[in-house]
C-alpha cells in the first residue's frame, strides 16, 4: 500500500512542476496523433467514386483520387497510399477505349512507391478480363456495386481497419459466409 502512495505522491509532484513551467497538466504527454493510413481510388463514374469516397472517410480512411482520364494519372502523393482500390474498366466501350486499365494505373502507383501496394480491383463486366489480368499480381476482384460489409472485409484483412461489423440481418435472419 505504501508504494501505491508513493507513486501518487510522485505524479503529484511531476504535475505541480510541470505546472509551474507552464505545462499543460490536463494533456496527456504521448506521442503525436498519426495520420490515417491512406486509400487510393481509381475510378471513372463519379458518383460511385463519390460515394466510396464518403464511405473510405467516414470510417476514418484519407482518400486520394487518381485521375484516370489524365495523361499520367500517377502523382507522387499516390505512392503515400497504403491501399488502392481501382476500377478494372475505368468507363471503357469498344466505341471508347481507356489509354490505362485501373489495373495498369494501379502497377504504376506501386511501382513508383517502389513496394507492394494492397490492392483491389472492381469490375463491372463480371471479370471477363479482369480476372486474367490481376490473377498474376494475386489482386482480388470484386464486382460492382461492391456492398460495404465486402469492402469493409476487404480492408479488416488487408490491416487498414481493425474491427468488422457482424453480418447484416436479413429476414430476421443472421446471414453467414456458409
Amino acid at each position: 500500500m505504501a508504494a501505491g502512495n508513493n507513486l501518487i505522491r510522485r505524479d503529484r509532484i511531476v504535475a505541480s512542476a510541470r505546472a509551474q513551467r507552464g505545462a499543460d497538466v490536463t494533456q496527456p504527454s504521448g506521442p503525436p496523433p498519426t495520420t490515417p493510413p491512406t486509400v487510393v481510388i481509381i475510378e471513372s463514374d463519379i458518383p460511385t467514386r463519390l460515394a466510396m469516397n464518403g464511405l473510405l472517410a467516414t470510417w476514418g480512411l484519407r482518400v486520394l483520387e487518381a485521375d484516370p482520364d489524365s495523361a499520367m494519372p500517377v502523382r507522387d502523393e499516390h505512392t503515400d497510399a497504403a491501399a488502392i482500390i481501382a476500377d478494372f474498366e475505368l468507363g471503357a466501350t469498344p466505341e471508347r477505349l481507356q489509354p490505362f486499365t485501373g489495373l495498369d494505373i494501379a502497377l504504376l502507383i506501386a511501382r513508383r512507391a517502389a513496394r507492394q501496394i494492397p490492392t483491389l480491383v472492381t469490375s463491372d463486366s463480371f471479370g471477363r478480363l479482369a480476372i486474367p489480368a490481376c490473377s498474376p499480381h494475386r489482386f482480388p476482384v470484386m464486382f460492382k456495386p461492391v456492398s460495404e460489409e465486402y469492402l469493409r472485409g476487404w480492408l479488416v484483412a488487408v490491416s487498414l481497419l481493425t474491427d468488422s461489423p457482424p453480418w447484416p440481418k436479413h429476414g430476421g435472419l443472421a446471414r453467414s459466409a456458409a
